[in-house]
């Protein structure tokens, strides 16, 4: 993976480039009498110099130089009972879960969402992962443990981690969750949880209105819906109503 820092460490060159195949590429640009430099390292240390007049055309050299450096992301295709989907996952973890009826446009929505990274197929190294969507999408509340990799600005993924906090079975409002945050403005809230790419695990359907209506939902109001009747036909039945 290649990906920017400040420009401050002192450098130590690496003897053999080959050893730069293993590691994280990261990468620092300032000013020189001769122009912009680039100096790129891993942990092992410096592996390019370079020396131009854009930054931009200095980054489009760093990856051409090292081309299986970037970022790699594997995505594979679903289906549920809800139909389609996509699964996409990092070394981190999985950062999208999303329904869609057209796969073209679910691909290059995802691609476009990742543009430095190199977004491959891995149907089937990710057939465990699909096999454990596929059970959340049935059960929506089934722990299934599986690592994310929530990509956001520091609010997004505060809401987000918010939202994981609500118990299957229950919901909230986009007020109270704006209230707990400080505010009494949904607006910025409502955004965050748009933003969300990955369905079910990071819970935006157990967010409704005031009023509790149904409200909007990225992939569709009626899969919302069949997820909040799913989760609400697996609650059980509190002990105090059985007497």
């Amino acid at each position: 993976m290649i990906k920017a820092e400040a420009l401050s460490r002192p450098i130590t060159p690496v003897k053999n480039v080959d050893a730069v195949a293993s590691h994280a590429i990261v990468f620092s640009i300032g000013d020189s009498s001769a122009g912009k430099i680039l100096i790129a390292r891993t942990v092992v240390g410096v592996c390019a110099v370079l020396i131009g007049a854009d930054e931009d055309a200095l980054r489009r050299d760093l990856e051409a130089r090292f081309p299986d450096m970037r970022e790699k992301i594997r995505y594979a295709w679903g289906a549920s009972s809800l139909g389609e989907f996509i699964a996409a996952v990092s070394d981190v973890g999985l950062l999208a879960f999303e329904f869609g009826e057209n796969r073209t446009a679910m691909l290059n929505a995802l691609e476009n969402r990742l543009p430095e990274a190199c977004v491959v197929n891995d149907q089937d190294g990710l057939a465990g992962i699909l096999a454990s969507l596929e059970r959340i999408v049935d059960q929506p509340g089934h722990d299934a443990s599986i690592a994310l990799d929530m990509r956001g600005s520091d609010y997004q993924k505060q809401v987000w981690t918010m939202l994981q906090e609500i118990p299957a079975g229950e919901t909230t409002s986009y007020g109270a969750l704006a209230a707990k945050l400080g505010t009494r403005d949904a607006r910025d809230v409502t955004e965050a949880i748009g933003a969300n790419m990955i369905a079910i695990l990071i819970p935006c359907h157990r967010v409704i209105k005031k009023d509790g209506s149904i409200s909007g939902y990225r992939w569709s109001v009626r899969r919302k819906r069949s997820l909040l009747e799913r989760e609400q036909s697996a609650r059980p039945l509190r002990r105090d109503l059985l007497i």
